[in-house]
């Protein structure tokens, strides 16, 4: 069952789209709210797979509110609604899986809907190990960036950089995805990424990969890829930007 929240601060604009994602089978709206902040907390509460996202709306605007879910969890799927076209360029630079104009058409709905339904059928998330004691900042990689330091119970394991397959976000939390688990940390991505050396690309704002470990791209969304990567069912996304990039970086 794919879970499902709106954000609208127009109630009747609200109404019509519950009702039209109501005709859809195995999908529930889980909540709504009606301004960006709103929002913020009930994707936390509901964790859910697709985000319907209002451009315009006050105080936190959709735009604004959209790098706060991938930071929650990017494989969320944002999908804009707005009846301004010309916010399509910015609602891609987000990272939008898709982005439909106003007033609401059911069919266009249901093509994203069984885009995203196709997506999820051939991608499965892997189970997480619970989480650790709370990692520190100055916990650094070692000299020479073949080892990491992270946290697991009352222990601090070593993690061979080689087998790191992909970090992500997952609920305000960084993922090290290898060949043998999955482990969490606070440390930011950002601080990962400085360590880790160039085998590893920061794909997308939720997601470094492991270069050694890609098998390859297919289009996800608008101006987006899913890496599909060796040894696990996890993947990533890439923005086109950022395939042209990994292209010119490391293909030949």
């Amino acid at each position: 069952m794919l879970k499902v929240v709106i954000a609208e601060d127009s109630r009747l604009e609200r109404m019509i789209l519950r009702k039209m994602l109501s005709r859809i089978p195995n999908l529930v709206v889980e909540g709504e709210a009606e301004s960006g902040e709103e929002l913020i907390t009930l994707v936390e509460k509901t964790q859910p797979h697709i985000v319907f996202l209002d451009i315009d709306m006050p105080r936190m605007s959709g735009l604004e509110a959209a790098p706060e879910i991938a930071d929650i969890n990017p494989q969320i799927f944002i999908i804009f609604a707005t009846a301004h076209e010309h916010y399509a360029k910015q609602a891609f630079d987000v990272y939008a899986f898709d982005y439909l104009v106003k007033p609401y058409d059911f069919e266009r709905i249901q093509q994203t809907i069984d885009r995203i339904k196709s997506f999820l059928s051939q991608n499965t998330v892997l189970d997480s190990p619970e989480d650790g004691p709370q990692d520190s900042e100055d916990d650094p990689l070692d000299v020479n960036r073949q080892h990491l330091l992270i946290p697991s119970d009352e222990n601090l394991l070593l993690v061979k950089v080689p087998e790191i397959l992909l970090i992500t976000r997952s609920e305000r939390k960084t993922e090290i995805h290898t060949l043998t688990g999955t482990y969490k940390t606070n440390r930011p991505l950002e601080k990962l990424e400085a360590k880790l050396g160039n085998k590893f690309f920061r794909c997308h704002k939720g997601y470094i990969i492991n270069v050694d470990m890609v098998l390859g791209f297919t289009p996800w969304g608008n101006k987006t890829y899913l890496v599909t990567l060796q040894h696990t069912k996890e993947s990533a996304l890439i923005t086109i930007e950022k395939l042209k990039q990994f292209r010119e970086t490391y293909c030949l």
